[in-house]
C-alpha cells in the first residue's frame, strides 16, 4: 500500500513509514493528523492508549481528522464476525483475512472522546461511513 501511494503521490514532501501503530512514537508533533478506516481496526483494549499517541502527535494549535465506516448491511456483507471485535474478512480475489474490527456509533464514539478531552464532533455521513474532527481539550485533556 505503501509503495503504491509513493508511486501515486510522488512528492518530497511526502514523507512514508511502515510502523506499528499502537507502539509508534511521534517524533514530532504535527499540524494535522488524519486517518481513514482506521480506527476500527483498533482493538477496544487499545482504544485509550491510542488515543493518548493521538494526543502526543498533535501539536499545540493542531487537529484530527478521520472517516471510517458505520456497521451497516454492506460492511457486514463482506466478513464474518468469528468473535467480539474480531472477523474474517474475504477480498475480491478471493483471499481471505482474520482482522481486528469495532464499529463505533458516532454519539456514542463522540462522548467517549470526549470524555477523554477531546473537543470533538462525530457524524454519520453518505449512509455507509462517519467522520470525526476535533483538536485536544487544553483545560481536560
Amino acid at each position: 500500500m505503501l509503495a503504491l501511494n509513493e508511486e501515486r503521490v510522488a512528492m518530497k514532501n511526502v514523507r512514508y513509514l511502515r510502523a506499528d501503530i499502537l507502539r509508534w512514537e511521534p517524533d514530532k508533533r504535527y499540524d494535522l493528523v488524519f486517518f481513514g478506516f482506521w480506527l476500527s481496526h483498533v482493538p477496544e483494549s487499545s482504544f485509550t492508549a491510542f488515543w493518548d499517541l493521538v494526543r502526543r502527535a498533535i501539536g499545540p494549535k493542531g487537529r484530527f481528522f478521520l472517516i471510517d465506516e458505520l456497521e451497516g448491511e454492506h460492511a457486514r456483507a463482506l466478513e464474518t464476525r468469528v468473535a467480539d471485535g474480531i472477523v474474517m474478512r474475504t477480498l475480491e480475489d478471493g483471499r481471505t483475512f482474520r482482522a481486528v474490527k469495532v464499529y463505533h456509533r458516532p454519539a456514542i464514539l463522540q462522548r467517549r472522546l470526549r470524555k477523554l478531552g477531546w473537543d470533538v464532533e462525530v457524524r454519520a455521513c453518505g449512509g455507509d461511513f462517519y467522520f470525526a474532527r476535533g483538536s485536544a481539550n487544553r483545560a481536560g485533556g
